[in-house]
């Protein structure tokens, strides 16, 4: 399956905003769920497990999903709908990997 365009460019504008910040998350196993959802896998501080993207064409906006696969099952943990592009990194790294203290050193 080709990789979509939608899913290019959530990928890109992930990485383009913030590279360290999402490598710092442990971010792996990027994978297409269908043309307009990017998953990927995290390890960090507060969440381990999956977190989808989800665009939305209609609002123009990115529904981000945290979860696990059980069983080959989806169980969703939580979803956090209506992210600008340029909020996406700063929302998903307060679910997974944020602490406030790491910026007093």
């Amino acid at each position: 399956m080709e990789i979509s365009n939608s899913v290019k460019t959530i990928h890109a504008q992930l990485l383009g905003s913030a590279k360290m910040k999402v490598w710092s998350w442990g971010a792996h196993a990027w994978m297409q769920m269908d043309t307009l959802t990017l998953q990927f896998k995290v390890q960090g501080h507060h969440f381990s497990g999956h977190v989808r993207i989800a665009y939305d064409e209609g609002d123009d906006l990115y529904n981000i999903h945290f979860g696990h696969w059980r069983n080959r099952q989806w169980k969703n943990i939580e979803t956090i709908e209506g992210v600008y592009c340029d909020q996406m990194v700063d929302v998903i790294d307060r679910k997974v990997e944020y602490v406030a203290e790491y910026g007093r050193y």
